[in-house]
């Protein structure tokens, strides 16, 4: 077990902050240099999320319009 640096509780290492004193605690595998860290390597996320709740839901009428011009046309055909 790791011990926080700053008011020495016991933690244990899958905490990010100290429950005690909610200093941000500095796993020793963190501090390797040149180690991928999760909030830099994930840049397709970004991109995923730029179009943001209002993309999605612009993109899901649109959809759903196309569904029923196409319900129309094939009842209008019969």
């Amino acid at each position: 077990m790791e011990t926080c640096a700053n008011c020495t509780t016991s933690l244990a290492s899958e905490w990010k902050f100290c429950i005690r004193c909610g200093t941000r605690v500095q796993h020793p595998s963190s501090a390797i240099p040149g180690a991928i860290r999760p909030s830099v390597a994930p840049t397709s996320r970004r991109r995923l999320t730029a179009l943001g709740t209002g993309g999605m839901v612009a993109g899901g009428v649109l959809v759903l319009a196309a569904l029923v011009v196409l319900a129309v046309v094939i009842n209008n055909a019969r």
